[in-house]
């Protein structure tokens, strides 16, 4: 295993390719602007520019409801008698006025 390393770096496989002087010196030059500090104070100016307007956004954006069960499952009548014109559900509370909203043994197809 290892000669078979040592003879790849001696010859160029067939699958590399060489750098051009070109591409040297696009590097060199793109690296250094990478490590100006004007470059870096402009990326921190911008995260935290970012940051906080992600924050603001956050706070003015309305929450969506969460499914509960007895959004997915239907809802449960309660076992004894019950007041009023309709059942009530034991989790939640909702008034039952169907036999559709009660809960059946698979999930009910919204």
């Amino acid at each position: 295993m290892l000669r078979d390393l040592l003879q790849q770096s001696r010859g160029v496989p067939l699958s590399v390719q060489r750098i051009t002087s070109a591409e040297v010196q696009s590097l060199k030059v793109t690296q250094r602007k990478e490590d100006n500090p004007g470059v870096a104070f402009k990326r921190a100016v911008s995260g935290c520019f970012s940051s906080f307007f992600h924050a603001i956004g956050a706070l003015f954006t309305g929450s969506s409801k969460k499914k509960t069960q007895c959004d997915i499952y239907g809802h449960v009548r309660p076992k004894s008698t019950w007041d009023g014109l309709y059942p009530t559900c034991v989790n939640c509370g909702t008034e039952i006025t169907s036999e559709d909203m009660l809960r059946k043994a698979t999930a009910r197809e919204d």
